[in-house]
C-alpha cells in the first residue's frame, strides 16, 4: 500500500469534495448490483431495498454477535442452517423459508415473485441453486453501509481549511507506519466514524477492509480508502 500523505492534503481535499469517501467502492458495488438486477428483472432500486431488508434482518438474528459459548454467529453459519437437504447449496424453497420464517419478512413487503427474481439474481452461474457464499456476498457490504461510513469519515475530516484526511489518517496510524492495518482501521471506524459494532459488525469491517486493500498488502492507504 502507498504511504499515508503521498499526495498533498489540499489536492486530495478537492477530490473528496467532488466525490464521496469510498466512492470507488460504491461504484463497483452498484455496477455489480446493476448486472444482477438486469439478470433478474428487478429494478436496481428494488434490489437495493431487498438487500438492505435482508441485511437488517440478518443482524436482528444476531449475526456478528457472540452467543452461547462465546462463539460469534457468522453469515456463513447462518446460511448453512437453511440448507435442509445438506447439498451445500440453497434452493428456492429453502431461501423463501429463510425469508419468511427466520427473517420474518412479510409477503406484502417482498413478494413471492420478487423472491424468485432475487434467486435468479443470486444464482450467478445459472446452476439453479445458490452457494451460501453468494448470499453472503449479497448482504455483507452494501452501498448504503459504505456511504454511511464514508459520510461520517468525511465529516470528521473537516477543518477550518477544508477536508484534511491526511491529518485524520495520521492520527489513526498509531504505529506511524504510513498506512493503516486492520486493527487501526477498525479503531478508525469505531472512534472517528462513530460506527458501533451493532451498526457495523467486525465481520463486515474485515470484508470492507479486504475489499479496499486492493493490493492485498494487509494495510491500506488513502488512495485505497478513497
Amino acid at each position: 500500500a502507498h504511504a499515508v500523505g503521498s499526495r498533498s492534503s489540499a489536492a486530495r481535499g478537492l477530490e473528496l469534495a467532488a466525490m464521496p469517501f469510498g466512492g470507488g467502492l460504491v461504484e463497483s458495488l452498484l455496477a455489480k448490483l446493476a448486472e444482477m438486477a438486469d439478470r433478474s428483472g428487478l429494478s436496481l432500486a428494488r434490489l437495493l431495498y431487498i438487500q438492505d431488508s435482508l441485511r437488517e434482518a440478518m443482524y436482528k438474528l444476531g449475526v456478528g454477535r457472540k452467543g452461547v459459548g462465546g462463539r460469534t454467529l457468522t453469515l456463513e453459519a447462518l446460511f448453512r442452517t437453511y440448507d435442509d437437504d445438506q447439498t451445500g447449496r440453497v434452493d428456492l424453497r429453502e431461501l423463501e423459508r429463510a425469508l419468511r420464517s427466520d427473517m420474518d419478512i412479510d409477503p406484502g413487503d417482498i413478494t413471492l415473485e420478487e423472491v424468485k427474481q432475487l434467486y435468479v439474481a443470486l444464482d450467478r452461474d445459472g446452476s439453479g441453486s445458490i452457494d451460501p457464499a453468494e448470499l453472503v456476498d449479497f448482504v455483507q457490504i452494501t452501498p448504503s453501509a459504505v456511504r454511511v461510513i464514508g459520510h461520517k469519515i468525511v465529516a470528521a475530516a473537516y477543518t477550518s481549511a477544508g477536508i484534511d484526511l491526511d491529518s485524520l489518517l495520521a492520527r489513526a496510524d498509531r504505529d506511524s507506519s504510513g498506512s493503516l492495518d486492520f486493527d487501526e482501521f477498525r479503531r478508525f471506524v469505531r472512534v472517528t466514524a462513530k460506527q458501533s459494532p451493532a451498526r457495523v459488525p467486525d465481520l463486515d469491517l474485515k470484508v470492507l477492509f479486504d475489499f479496499l486493500d486492493v493490493d492485498s498488502s494487509g494495510s491500506m492507504s488513502i488512495e485505497e480508502l478513497a
